[in-house]
């Protein structure tokens, strides 16, 4: 069976459409290279780029589609929140799409709602001959997002990814105070376990209670649990627990917004620089920034931007993309 030449995903749920571009991606890896008659190997897995429409589409998005890799491998492209494409650029777009490349795979993301089961795409992309064409070939993929009995069902499946025991009796209950988001979810069924005692795995109505609950984080505390070897489980938590209830697609950024912030103030300390602190933390504070010292102060910023880039790049997802930053201050 072929893989399409190209795919529309059209899912208000980035995390849904991520999840289902994975499971293309797997189902049809990356062909070999005919060379001198015999099958080149190459890697099993597509090289994944994430362009943004929101930004405009780049020299380095045409240039994406236009270099063959042969000697790498093949090149899945992936552009967000394509609904903001702009006419000219479709039609540009859309001669692209008209000629085959075996070594490129796009899947061109329309992040639009649903009103009554049917998707609000834009009418300048109804209209495109690439849109009606994959309709005709069956390459469009469409979801209306998380709820009712579907919502139920992918909480199961994610709690039964994390060993997390989810009584009938409390299934709906858990259902009604779950966001409809399916990153969102997936941060909250896994703060909850790790909020668990060891041993335990079944959720009780107590834990029922930390759904949602959102506070500013205190990167300076986590800071210091790091510094003082508390148990990672226990920074982790907290740290999912600061992240809950954010806007899907940017539940990491307040966290690496708040250790910007932190490192700034930290850095102003460290050079006798005017900078509210209560006072009761200053003192604290300068005492951990002298620690730190100049060079791990600046890794601070560092580590924040690489997060940042990793998650806008498409390289890792916003939970990838914490877990690394976290195991990285850990060092």
């Amino acid at each position: 069976m072929n893989r399409p030449g190209f795919t529309f995903c059209i899912c208000p749920d980035s995390a849904l459409a991520r999840q289902y571009i994975d499971s293309m991606a797997d189902k049809f890896p990356p062909a070999g290279n005919e060379e001198g008659g015999m099958l080149a190997p190459l890697p099993k897995n597509w090289k994944k780029e994430v362009f943004w429409a929101d930004d405009g589409l780049e020299d380095s998005f045409w240039q994406a589609l236009a270099v063959q890799d042969l000697f790498k491998g093949s090149r899945l492209i992936i552009i967000r929140n394509a609904q903001q494409i702009l006419t000219d650029t479709w039609k540009k777009l859309g001669s692209v799409l008209a000629r085959a490349n075996p070594s490129v795979w796009i899947f061109i993301c329309l992040e639009v709602n649903f009103e009554q089961g049917q998707p609000k795409i834009p009418a300048s992309v109804k209209k495109l001959k690439a849109f009606s064409f994959a309709e005709e070939q069956g390459w469009i993929w469409a979801n209306a997002g998380l709820s009712g009995k579907g919502m139920l069902d992918y909480i199961k499946t994610k709690a039964a990814g994390l060993n997390l025991v989810i009584p009938s009796t409390l299934l709906a209950e858990l259902g009604n105070r779950l966001p409809p988001d399916a990153a969102a979810i997936g941060l909250e069924l896994e703060k909850i376990s790790l909020l668990m005692e060891p041993g335990q795995n079944e959720l009780r109505p107590e834990h029922l209670e930390q759904i949602g609950q959102q506070a500013e984080v205190d990167v300076f505390g986590v800071l210091r649990s790091l510094q003082a070897g508390t148990r990672p489980e226990k920074i982790w938590a907290t740290v999912l627990a600061s992240e809950s209830g954010n806007a899907k697609d940017k539940m990491l950024f307040a966290f690496l917004g708040a250790l910007v912030r932190e490192a700034r103030i930290l850095w102003q300390l460290l050079f006798g620089e005017k900078v509210f602190v209560p006072g009761n933390l200053a003192g604290e504070k300068l005492a951990f920034a002298r620690q730190l010292g100049i060079r791990r102060l600046s890794e601070l910023w560092e580590l924040a931007l690489e997060a940042e880039q990793g998650i806008k790049s498409g390289e890792v997802s916003e939970e990838q993309a914490l877990e690394r930053l976290m195991a990285d201050l850990f060092s």
